[in-house]
């Protein structure tokens, strides 16, 4: 061994190679690139443009050394690796973060399209004629099973005959009627009032 090793010599291509001292080959690497033929518009083919030459130590990699310059197609040179790599694998989180603000995006939207529809039917129903202030009907003093005729003397003077909605007749028949519901005055008439328990007008 301690004749062939820290030796160069011919290889069976007829390069130069180098016979390290662990017997390991290094052989002579030279970096061709594609370039355009000289006197051939259109053409091209293939050049030297570095060699690698080993340090004096002979202990780390080759260096490369450039003897002309590299005419990439494009920009420049191509990444050593995809942006998500091979598989993929460097884009889960990405898609993950999308998809999740996405979601996050679309409960929002529907929150407020929903509001917005409350508030806009709520608008709607403060418009109508019909909705009256609870304050304009006293209700008070008439509950169920109250006597009519009691009621009946008491609104008689805020209202006539043919203003009572109970009964047609306020001096007949509607004396000697008992009310099971809850009653009340607006605006001169008498009204069956039905309360209800909710937070929005309906």
């Amino acid at each position: 061994m301690k004749y062939i090793t820290g030796r160069t010599y011919f290889s069976a291509m007829g390069y130069i190679t180098y016979m390290d001292e662990n017997g390991d080959a290094e052989g002579n690497y030279t970096l061709i690139s594609r370039r355009k033929v000289p006197e051939q518009p259109g053409e091209y083919g293939l050049y030297p443009v570095g060699v690698f030459q080993l340090p004096e130590n002979r202990t780390a990699l080759p260096n490369l050394k450039f003897l002309s310059n590299i005419e990439w197609v494009g920009k420049g040179p191509p990444a050593d690796e995809p942006v998500c790599g091979f598989h993929g694998k460097k884009c889960v989180m990405w898609k993950v973060a999308i998809f999740v603000s996405g979601v996050t995006l679309a409960v929002l939207l529907l929150a407020l399209l929903v509001t917005y529809k409350n508030w806009a039917y709520e608008q709607e129903l403060d418009s109508l004629l019909w909705k009256i202030d609870n304050k304009d009907i006293q209700i008070n003093q008439y509950t169920p099973s109250t006597n009519a005729s009691r009621i009946a003397k008491s609104v008689h003077p805020l209202m006539r005959n043919s203003q009572v909605s109970l009964s047609s007749n306020v001096e007949g028949d509607f004396r000697y009627t008992t009310i099971f519901t809850t009653v009340g005055i607006y605006k001169g008439r008498m009204l069956a009032v039905k309360c209800l328990k909710k937070k929005a007008s309906t």
